[in-house]
């Protein structure tokens, strides 16, 4: 009922008409419904944050509902009890961000005709998230029904094998237990195929013996393998206490755990495939929050999207969020050494005066997807490794003095053969990172 409409019916003083106010939940633009999420005909949350706050957003309406009945009878009287207050509910996410956030990740799924593509933008220090977006988002209509993986928020709810990202924390792991040091030189074998414990591991590039800082920032497979087999079981140890295989605790249902091969299931081959980014399955929402071991003095942050901590929170999936173990203060700084992009990286040329007095860090990760195939001889299915297949991910860091802000993007394929997330992901990443300079975060 429009409000005039509304206010002269209770002018009138009718004693036969009670007035009562419902609560309506307005539905979120579709740029930020994988994060709102959606409700069903009587307003109650199904996804999102929605479901995560139902009660207490449902407390809240009650409490509204009883201080606006007019004229009421004795028997709404007695029904219808004030609840008790709850304070408004706001998230820490940034619309405009959001938007501008979504757009980019339209027109690079365009561009690379991809099949999705997500980010996640959270404060290094504190963990509040100021966006998560993906595109496309499909919002289910009868003639149209949504895959999974369109109406969830793929970076809280998937986990996939993201590639050589893992070879920062691989490294971390090795600076950590002195197994290596950055200038150690790693004899990379000169080749871009090569057998290790008799198990074929080829990298993009051949390198030489170059040092282990090197092996990092060239991303080469062959020498960070090498150093992996030093560290064997511990490797596993170290993935599980940055927080790999275990949820963030994000005030959001369906979080993906993902998980870490535990080494009574290792085969030979294993210490290879985990050193560089196979055999572990992280959601994007899990690589933000491990990167903030580089941000947070060696301690991974608790991600939130609520700008009020006190909010009572039902949901399993933001309790019982274990303490993280502290990373060496020393290892730390040698990894960011190693993470840091110098100024005249190639792939900052073109925005140098955008990050003007801003350092950036990060690491890129490029993995050849799992693909189901036909085995003739065997007559059954099996599943397979495609190299025409791959996703790009890039996770990292804008840092001006105290202020840090971690971004992650992934891309889910695309119609490019032979490249890597250093031309997909990372020129991404900067784009959205220009987004947040121009949205005054800096």
């Amino acid at each position: 009922m429009p409000d005039n409409e509304y206010e002269w019916l209770v002018n009138q003083n009718f004693s036969e008409i009670l007035f009562i106010i419902e609560q309506k939940r307005t539905p979120p633009p579709d740029f930020l419904l994988p994060i709102i999420g959606s409700v069903d005909l009587d307003m109650k949350g199904l996804s999102g944050i929605e479901h995560t706050l139902n009660d207490c957003i449902e407390q809240k309406s009650r409490s509204t509902v009883c201080t606006k009945v007019t004229n009421g009878d004795s028997f709404y009287s007695e029904a219808i009890e004030e609840g008790t207050k709850t304070p408004p509910i706001s998230l820490t996410i940034d619309k405009n961000l959001s938007y501008q956030v979504y757009t980019i990740l339209k027109n690079a799924v365009v561009e690379h005709r991809s099949e999705f593509a997500t980010a996640v933008i959270m404060d290094g220090n504190d963990g509040k998230i100021r966006a998560i977006c993906q595109y496309p988002i499909k919002t289910g209509s009868e003639d149209e029904k949504s895959s999974d993986e369109t109406v969830k928020p793929i970076a809280i709810t998937n986990a996939y094998e993201m590639g050589s990202i893992i070879k920062a924390f691989c490294m971390l792991a090795a600076l950590e237990n002195d197994i290596v040091t950055p200038d150690e030189i790693i004899d990379c074998r000169g080749v871009k195929e090569t057998n290790i414990l008799g198990f074929h591991v080829s990298t993009w590039k051949a390198h030489e013996k170059i040092p282990f800082s090197l092996v990092i920032k060239e991303s080469n497979n062959i020498g960070i393998a090498q150093v992996a087999l030093r560290m064997k079981e511990k490797l596993y140890t170290h993935y599980k206490k940055y927080g790999f295989g275990e949820k963030t605790g994000i005030e959001l249902p369906g979080e993906s755990a993902g998980y870490v091969t535990h080494p009574k299931e290792w085969s030979r081959q294993s210490i290879l495939s985990l050193s560089y980014g196979y055999e572990i399955a992280t959601t994007l929402i899990q690589l933000v929050v491990a990167w903030s071991i580089f941000t947070n003095n060696g301690i991974p942050v608790t991600p939130t999207l609520l700008a009020q901590p006190s909010i009572n929170i039902s949901s399993s999936s933001a309790k019982d969020k274990k303490k993280n173990e502290k990373c060496s203060e020393e290892a730390i700084e040698k990894a960011r050494e190693i993470l840091r992009y110098d100024n005249d990286h190639w792939g900052l040329q073109k925005h140098k005066k955008s990050f003007t007095n801003i350092t950036i860090f990060g690491k890129t990760g490029t993995a050849n997807m799992l693909k189901k195939k036909y085995d003739k001889e065997k007559n059954r299915y099996k599943m397979e490794y495609c190299k025409e297949e791959n996703s790009y991910v890039f996770v990292g860091h804008l840092e001006k003095g105290d202020k840090k802000v971690i971004i992650g993007v992934y891309v889910r394929n695309g119609d490019h053969h032979n490249v890597y997330a250093s031309t997909i992901a990372f020129p991404l990443f900067l784009e959205i990172a220009e987004k947040l300079i121009l949205c005054e975060y800096f």
